[in-house]
Parts: C-alpha cells; structure tokens; sequence
C-alpha cells in the first residue's frame, strides 16, 4: 500500500498523507519564503513535503535516519520533477557545514525525542542554516501551547516567537 503511495509523487501525496490543516499551515508558510533556496528536509520520510518545499527551493536535500524511510524517499526522488538529493543522516549530527542551507524544514520530528535531544537538533538546526527554520510541533490547546512556547523561549532566547 505505501509503494503504491510513493509512486504518486506530487501535490496528491502531501494531500493525502497530512490532515488538510497541517498541508494549509505548511503552504502558508512556505507562501511567505523567498524562491531560490537551498532547503533541508529532515527527517524526510518519503519525501511528502517535497511538492510544498520545491515551490521555493531550488534544491532540496533530505535526510532521514532510517533506512526503511529512506528506500521509500529514493523511489519517491526518481518520480519527483524537482532537484532532490537523498541521504542518511542523524539530526543530532548532521553532515553538513555551518549556514549550508537557507532553510531547515522539519515535520513531525521533536514529538519523537527526549528533551535533551531536541535541544541538540535545535542547535544543529542553527548551525548547518544561514536564516529560516520551520520546525512543526503539535500544539493541541492552549496549554500545550504554552508548555512549548515557554520551552523554547527558555532554551533559545534570541529566537522571537
């Protein structure tokens, strides 16, 4: 069912593979960035943000940790009109210079990991980008907004809300 999935690359497979404000939230956001960019995806998965992403990027560089993910995202490269590079990677150690990219964009990946290692990719993040992280946390009410409003305003002060 997925390899059917993956075959389909292009504006079906964000649609299909994200609710509907996640893919509207994401566009918006996207919407605002200047063209021309070098963007990081990480972690990748199977490349579903691609189409979103390539509307400002002139490559996209997309690293994932697992294997598995990664066989996906490569096919998924092949049938996909834009410039992608597909590579293994950990976010904790990513093997890139400092201010390589223009943009890091990551979906999904900080619910997965314990504090102190968000706070590594976070720096990461900041290392390896010259301007613009998009980082997709949950935020389910007010509450859990505010948890991680004040976690991140705690850990990375100069960076505004």
């Amino acid at each position: 069912m997925w390899r059917s999935r993956v075959r389909g690359a292009g504006d079906q497979l964000s649609a299909h593979m994200e609710i509907p404000l996640a893919v509207d939230t994401v566009r918006k956001i996207v919407g605002d960035l200047p063209g021309g960019l070098t963007v990081l995806d990480v972690p990748c998965g199977i490349g579903r943000w691609w189409p979103e992403l390539s509307k400002v990027a002139q490559k996209i560089v997309a690293v994932d940790i697992s294997e598995g993910m990664l066989g996906y995202a490569r096919e998924c490269a092949k049938a996909f009109a834009g410039s992608v590079e597909v590579l293994q990677g950990d976010s904790e150690k990513l093997p890139f210079g400092d201010a390589e990219f223009d943009m890091i964009f990551s979906f999904a990946l900080f619910k997965h990991l314990p504090r102190p290692v968000q706070y590594r990719v976070m720096a990461e993040f900041g290392r390896v980008t010259k301007r613009y992280v998009v980082v997709a946390l949950g935020v389910m009410n007010h509450a859990t907004y505010e948890f991680w409003r004040r976690r991140i305003a705690e850990s990375f002060p100069m960076m505004p809300e």
